[in-house]
């Protein structure tokens, strides 16, 4: 006989629901009977930014600290399990002190790290805003090593490095939470992947992220690359690349591309939504700036060429050395688009040593290869055996 340990879930997440539904199980859950899904859109609160996103009948929309104070004074918290896809950190402290206060359970999904580039502390790398930041999330690490707010109840774990997701003083966290080690969302996509396309077999895949246009730059504040420019030296590689290799570029699109529904930006190159593993595992390699969707590159062992240009160094330098970064981890191709050499577009071979230390670290642990898919475990956590 099987019981409810937790009879309500409530999301908190810093993005609409649409974003997330399918990669953490939202509307899975949501069929579960006997369990009722709340999804709290926390993005007002962390960004100070409306979003007009369409809304679900049990989606709400947080305005202010006030409101999720209130909101989680009305929930049987010994019953109802927040699943959190918020890092922790200075901007989200107030969440978290309101969750402790509480007695709220909480999980955290503790996946989808990647190498990060951190600034070299030199003069000339320092600013006003920065140094604020910095002593913010200082703060932050004590409120949790003080126990003025808590570590998760629940951490699902994937790779070596899942961990570090979790946020400012991660691994407090580490020591104290219970622990489910998990596969990635990527690489349970990666093995339930079949594809019914019909592909050349002669492809090359680049893996798009919507530079000019994504919205999440205007949360986070970056600028973005200017879209003619972008496109153009884009499709001027693309067409080199294509000559010299004899061989057809098609594009994966970022799945917030909206406008390439009504225009193509890259020379009526083949343009496909929501197929990035399954193309990709067709496709002879891979070519992109430092998509996490290079995960699907690595799981099907094909050869990436990471690229950069002299417009992506003026406008977002960090991004810059962040795809170089990820070259450098897969012992992979980097090419600057606007300067290469032709050798460099010879990619076939890659570094297996690398590529399943990318794996280990990122996606998986080797012991937890063929264990439980995340959703039962998720399901093993709410729902109790008599």
């Amino acid at each position: 006989m099987k019981y409810f340990r937790y009879n309500q879930v409530v999301y908190l997440s810093s993005l609409p629901l649409k974003n997330l539904s399918k990669d953490f199980y939202v509307h899975k859950l949501k069929n579960l009977k006997g369990l009722e899904v709340q999804f709290w859109n926390l993005t007002e609160v962390l960004f100070g930014i409306k979003t007009n996103e369409e809304k679900n009948v049990f989606e709400k929309k947080i305005s202010n600290h006030t409101q999720f104070k209130n909101e989680i004074k009305l929930q049987n918290n010994e019953k109802t399990l927040y699943i959190i896809s918020i890092a922790f950190e200075y901007r989200a402290l107030l969440l978290y002190y309101f969750l402790k206060k509480h007695n709220c359970k909480t999980l955290f999904f503790a996946r989808g790290a990647l190498p990060q580039y951190k600034r070299i502390n030199k003069l000339n790398n320092i600013n006003f805003n920065r140094i604020i930041n910095f002593f913010k999330n200082r703060i932050a690490f004590f409120f949790k090593y003080l126990k003025i707010v808590n570590t998760f109840d629940y951490l699902l774990i994937s790779g070596l490095d899942g961990y570090k997701t979790i946020g400012v003083g991660s691994e407090i966290d580490l020591k104290k939470s219970k622990k489910y080690y998990i596969n990635s969302i990527d690489k349970e996509i990666y093995d339930d992947a079949h594809s019914e396309l019909a592909l050349d077999d002669n492809i090359l895949v680049f893996i798009d992220e919507y530079m000019p246009f994504h919205p999440d730059f205007k949360l986070l504040n970056v600028d973005t690359v200017p879209e003619s420019e972008y496109y153009n030296e884009l499709n001027l590689f693309f067409s080199h690349i294509e000559k010299k290799l004899k061989m057809q570029v098609v594009i994966c699109a970022h799945p917030k591309a909206e406008n390439y529904k009504t225009k193509n930006y890259f020379d009526n190159r083949k343009i496909y939504f929501n197929k990035t593993c399954e193309i990709i595992k067709a496709s002879q390699g891979v070519i992109s700036h430092n998509s996490t969707a290079v995960n699907f590159a690595v799981l099907s062992k094909k050869p990436i060429i990471f690229i950069t240009s002299n417009l992506i160094k003026r406008f977002n330098p960090v991004l810059d050395k962040q795809i170089l970064l990820h070259s450098k981890f897969l012992n992979s191709n980097f090419i600057n688009i606007d300067k290469y050499q032709q050798k460099k577009l010879f990619f076939w071979e890659i570094n297996e040593v690398f590529y399943k230390s990318w794996k280990r670290k990122y996606l998986t642990y080797n012991v937890n290869q063929h264990k439980e898919k995340t959703l039962e475990i998720l399901k093993e956590i709410i729902v109790k055996d008599a």
